[in-house]
């Protein structure tokens, strides 16, 4: 196993398992699918806090700080080793309780956090972050100078999202509506076709009636006319009844 490498010595294309110095103690890193990762329970020794607890941590958050299992050759050979991606390191440290640590560290790890702090509000407050012990750059020199035109952009980036955000809260309202006048246009589709229904039996009982009216009257009309005729029939018996009882008292 190669030792005391840095860590830009991890841009190497390819890498087997390295060993780099962090607070005088030796980490193990290795490359996999072109991400360097690093074990995670020599960090975690070297800075005095209980292993247990924090690997039951980078376990169970799983989704944030994406460790995998990786087998790391060792003097009683090859183990398999929980281990962090490198770019994850950062973010696993800011977690980690000042109060936890060995107390020759504790105000390193303090001083550490603090300025974890201050480089994510200058990130996303003026646009950028810039480590004072990294040599300046033509690129971070102008960063300084970019961070107006940053914030500026980060504003009308902010004003586009709530643009956005209440233009979907509209167009899901007017789905809403939409849906509502589709319901009540079938409800309406629907009571029309009802009310026809019953405009058509309606109709049909109209007719019957019709119907029946004009047998009652055609019936009642016969009626009157057998009446009249039988009537008429009697009085004509009467009539000659009369004249037969005239002329026999007329011989008398």
């Amino acid at each position: 196993m190669s030792k005391n490498h840095s860590i830009p010595a991890l841009k190497a294309k390819n890498l087997p398992p390295i060993e780099i110095n962090f607070h005088d103690t030796s980490i193990i890193a290795i490359k996999r699918d072109n991400q360097v990762y690093i074990a995670a329970k020599p960090i975690s020794e070297a800075i005095g806090i209980d292993w247990g607890g924090q690997r039951k941590k980078l376990i169970g958050d799983k989704d944030k700080f994406r460790c995998r299992h990786m087998s790391i050759p060792s003097q009683g050979g090859t183990q398999s080793t929980l281990c962090l991606p490198l770019k994850k390191l950062n973010g696993w440290l800011f977690t980690i309780s000042p109060e936890r640590v060995k107390p020759a560290i504790r105000d390193k790890v303090i001083a550490y956090q603090d300025e974890c702090f201050s480089a994510l509000h200058d990130y996303f407050h003026h646009g950028a972050a810039i480590n004072p012990r990294i040599p300046e750059s033509p690129a971070t020199k102008q960063l300084p100078d970019q961070a107006g035109p940053l914030k500026r952009a980060d504003n009308k980036i902010k004003k586009l999202k709530s643009d956005k955000q209440w233009m979907e809260g509209r167009i899901r309202g007017l789905e809403a509506e939409n849906i509502i006048l589709k319901d009540s246009l079938a409800i309406a589709e629907r009571f029309a076709e009802e009310f026809k229904e019953l405009a058509k039996s309606a109709h049909q009982l109209c007719r019957g009636a019709q119907r029946l009216c004009s047998d009652a009257f055609d019936d009642l009309d016969k009626k009157r006319m057998n009446e009249s005729r039988a009537w008429e029939e009697d009085e004509t018996a009467d009539s000659h009844e009369r004249r037969e009882q005239l002329g026999n008292y007329m011989l008398q």
